[in-house]
């Protein structure tokens, strides 16, 4: 009876032993296992944001670049598109005087000699200016060139200042008088009509 009590007890105790050993063994393993994995996961979502910090950095340098580059490239060939095309008012000016063939004859014959109204009128404010200046070429006597330097550029000035710019003896009220009378003479030259205008006109109109 004692005999077969020990061995129970000693089975017991085995067992017991077995078991405390098992769990000893089994679950810091575990734990290891699971703190790897979380460290793992950690570094991946650390790697993954990393690069696409990287990533999106260098993206915004790129765009920024590229944007100047265009920039620069459209700004370029805006300056040079607008070298290539002359100015609307100097080509208004001729075109205007051209459409009618009486009015672009009287003009050709105020400009000097292998001058087309095209070059001459470049530069001028409209038209009105320009043909006031030709008349004060002849007028006065001065060559047109020169007054047309001293009405157009950056430091442009006006009629009557040009002529006692370029005729000093000329006292300043004469010159401005003498302005007037070109403009109101541009005025008329300007008025001319055409042939066909000028037919209609002289037309006699027919009785009711």
């Amino acid at each position: 009876m004692k005999i077969h009590n020990t061995l129970i007890l000693t089975g017991t105790f085995l067992l017991a032993l077995a078991a405390t050993s098992a769990f000893a063994q089994g679950r810091p393993a575990g734990a290891g296992v699971g703190v790897g994995a979380d460290a793992r996961s950690k570094v991946g979502v650390g790697e993954r944001v990393g690069a696409g910090v990287q990533a999106g950095g260098n993206v915004g340098v790129n765009t920024d670049a590229d944007a100047k580059t265009r920039g620069s490239a459209q700004a370029k060939d805006r300056v040079q598109t607008e070298a290539k095309v002359p100015s609307r008012s100097d080509a208004g000016i001729a075109a205007r005087i051209e459409t009618n063939p009486n009015l672009a004859a009287k003009v050709q014959g105020m400009l000097p000699a292998g001058t087309s109204i095209s070059s001459a009128s470049a530069g001028f404010k409209n038209q009105g200016q320009f043909i006031a200046a030709l008349h004060v070429s002849q007028n006065l006597n001065i060559p047109f060139d020169q007054l047309k330097a001293k009405m157009t550029g950056s430091d442009s000035l006006s009629l009557g200042a040009a002529i006692q710019a370029l005729k000093p003896e000329i006292p300043e009220k004469q010159a401005k008088e003498e302005a007037k009378k070109a403009e109101t003479e541009a005025k008329t030259t300007a008025s001319v009509k055409t042939d066909a205008a000028a037919k209609t006109a002289a037309k006699p109109t027919d009785k009711q």
